[in-house]
């Protein structure tokens, strides 16, 4: 038992630069089409859901592949499991906007709230996709 958890260190590791490196990617382009957007004369509100929906889209993207080919060395259907992960992806979007939007009353920024809830969705995330989404046929990587 204590072999299988020192294997997956390095795993969650390479889950968690995986994901940084995502966030990177999502920041920058939510950036870069917001700007994009107002510059098009296009309000405010709808510029920042349409950066945010555009810039999640591509990082999910990105990130399904990391996580596929590095992460999980995963070989198995690719289109099952890019169904399952972008089902996973809105799945966290929505669980971490009505949690975050449930717990304002704690007296902490919502910025705060909003990170803490996502920690806790991102390590139930490593688990669904190494068990459900990349899982191998009985092998440890």
């Amino acid at each position: 038992m204590t072999d299988v958890k020192v294997k997956n260190i390095p795993q969650f590791a390479k889950f968690t630069l995986s994901s940084v490196f995502c966030t990177i990617i999502d920041i920058s382009l939510f950036i870069a089409f917001e700007k994009l957007f107002v510059s098009l004369e296009i309000s405010e509100k709808t510029s920042v859901f349409m950066a945010t929906w555009l810039a999640r889209t591509v990082d999910t993207a990105i990130n399904f592949l990391i996580n596929k080919i590095w992460c999980f060395k995963s070989e198995h259907d690719t289109l099952k499991q890019t169904v399952l992960f972008f089902l996973l992806a809105i799945t966290k979007v929505i669980f971490s906007s009505f949690i975050v939007a449930e717990l304002i009353f704690i007296p902490l920024p919502n910025a705060v709230i909003k990170l803490a809830v996502d920690a806790v969705i991102f390590i139930f995330s490593f688990f669904i996709q190494k068990i459900w989404i990349f899982k191998t046929d009985g092998e440890e990587k």
